[in-house]
Order: C-alpha cells, then structure tokens, then sequence
C-alpha cells in the first residue's frame, strides 16, 4: 500500500472521519509521508485537536482543517445560482414505513 501511495508526491489529501479510528491513522500516515493533509469533520473542537495530534505524531506542519458546516453553508449560497436553482433540487424519496 505504501508504494503505491508514493506516487501522490505534492498531492492534497482530504481525509475524512480522520476525527477516530481508520481515519485518523490515515491522517497521521499520509502526515508522516510528508503530503498536505486536509481533516474533515463536523465537530470544531475535535477536529482541531486532531489537527495538532497529526501534527505532533507526524512532524508535518502542513495539516489543515475543513468544517463539514462550512460545506453546507457554500451549497446553500449557490442555490439560485445558474443550475442551481430550489427546482433543480429533488427532496428524497418518503418512504413508508409498516411496523
């Protein structure tokens, strides 16, 4: 896996649910590899106190952080916009549920 991983040299990595578990191993990892990390999550406190852990474990100062919130609040900027618009949006489908 390590080698083929080689080949993302100057490469941004998103990572997300790097907050825990197998995201954040692969966090560090890619950190340690020396690639630009980029954690996403939803929670501001444990994704920056994820930032700081990858960049202690890994010594690679280049891991930022993205806010899934932020995310919404750019798609919601957009409708209107072009194709965008509140009639191109389809809800999802209701579904019934017999208990």
């Amino acid at each position: 896996m390590i080698a083929q991983m080689s080949n993302m040299q100057g490469k941004i990595c998103l990572v997300t649910g790097a907050t825990s578990g197998i995201g954040r191993a692969t966090a560090v990892e890619l950190a340690r590899m020396g690639e630009m990390v980029v954690i996403v999550a939803r929670n501001p406190g444990r994704t920056e106190e994820t930032r700081e852990d990858v960049r202690a474990a890994s010594t690679n100062d280049a891991v930022d952080l993205l806010l899934a919130v932020q995310l919404w609040r750019v798609d919601e900027e957009l409708v209107g916009h072009g194709d965008r618009t509140e009639k191109s949006r389809k809800a999802p489908p209701q579904r019934d549920v017999a208990c």
